[in-house]
């Protein structure tokens, strides 16, 4: 296979397929460009043709170096083919149309012999206006060819159909927060109508107010974020209860009395706190911004994962803090701090709150060019 955008194959234009474990394989397939490509080149080998791939992210080629990106590999393909071209790569990862309606002029250069439009998802992630129509009507004025490539988006759809039609699998085995309810299910031939689908990607909410412009990625993260600072919190709760009476081996004062314990709690609580302020800053402001202006920007999504992030990570931390000031009397199956450690650390690894979020947050603060579709 070449090239790095892709496509499910077609399910049926009123249903989707899914296949349950262990024959669950989704099926697609990839391209260099949909019939007629090559056909807009017709050149000798002895002359050259520029040909201009504008995107975002499938064809700036994220995740892969730039030799393994499309337009390089399609490059090397027409070349094979004995044609002189050479292929632009004009792709910026989290582009909306209009970004690339911006820079039109900028990376098309004179006498460009084709340019290969994928306009990608990111306008309707960013709730942007399509600039297609007219990417398409200005190359047009400048006599260039134009081959629009579908957008090659995965899509993440929520399926809605009976528990009976699924079989629940018990799987949820882990080091902590053992009583969420979590697991695994198998479906196994199901055809699910569309009407009872939903894309978490691009579909907006049908229902108004601003509970509902809020991220779906963000609102799940907020949750990951709001009972890690649970935990700390419980943990902390813990810990000066039990410092109260435990009295470390080899010493008259108690754990309260210590003063090494003293300065480690206050450190611990000043954390926590300051990473409750922020969360709740984060969503105070979110929220003013979607009953007033009825939107979020990406400035303000982005602070909402970044809350979620760093609340979590620093309950952690808390976490193991107060375990660490409890001694040996936290190892114990009957101490609660061994569950608060436990739990804390397993909410870490839960991909909406990964250090992965602090990356994307980090981009928008840099003010760079953003795929914002898990923001």
């Amino acid at each position: 296979m070449v090239g790095t955008a892709s496509a499910i194959e077609d399910t049926g234009k009123q249903s989707y397929l899914a296949k349950g474990q262990p024959e669950m394989k989704m099926k697609t397939r990839m391209w260099l460009g949909p019939p007629g490509t090559f056909g807009l080149l017709f050149v000798s080998a002895a002359q050259a043709a520029t040909v201009v791939a504008l995107g975002a992210s499938n064809t700036f080629g994220k995740g892969v170096s730039r030799s393994q990106a499309y337009p390089a590999q399609l490059e090397a393909l027409l070349r094979t083919k004995g044609l002189n071209a050479r292929v632009i790569n004009a792709g910026i990862n989290g582009d909306a149309t209009g970004g690339m309606l911006a820079r039109l002029d900028l990376v098309v250069p004179k006498g460009a012999s084709v340019v290969i439009l994928q306009p990608g998802g990111n306008d309707r992630r960013k709730f942007a206006p399509d600039k297609t129509s007219e990417i398409q009507a200005r190359l047009a004025t400048m006599g260039i060819k134009v081959v629009l490539l579908p957008n090659g988006m995965l899509d993440s759809r929520l399926l809605v159909f009976p528990t009976a039609q699924a079989t629940l699998i018990d799987s949820w085995f882990a080091a902590g927060l053992c009583g969420t309810g979590s697991g695994d299910m198998e479906v196994r031939e199901l055809r699910v109508p569309v009407t009872r689908s939903v894309s978490l990607v691009t579909d907006r909410p049908v229902e108004g107010g601003p509970l509902y412009v809020f991220p779906v990625f963000g609102l799940l993260a907020l949750g990951i974020g709001a009972v890690a600072l649970g935990i700390a919190r419980a943990a902390i709760t813990d810990l000066v209860a039990l410092a109260g009476g435990k009295k470390p081996q080899g010493s008259t004062r108690t754990l309260a009395e210590r003063a090494t314990a003293q300065t480690a709690l206050a450190e611990a609580e000043a954390r926590l706190r300051a990473a409750r302020a922020f969360f709740y800053e984060a969503v105070g402001e979110a929220w003013a911004r979607a009953t007033g202006a009825g939107d979020i920007s990406l400035g303000e999504r982005a602070a909402l994962r970044l809350a979620a992030t760093h609340a979590t990570r620093v309950a952690a931390d808390v976490a193991r803090t107060a375990y660490d000031l409890g001694g040996g009397s936290s190892v114990h199956l009957s101490s609660p701090l061994q569950r608060r450690f436990r739990d804390a650390h397993v909410a870490t690894q839960h991909v909406l709150v990964s250090p992965a979020t602090l990356e994307l947050a980090g981009r928008v603060l840099m003010g760079l060019p953003t795929d914002a579709t898990m923001l």
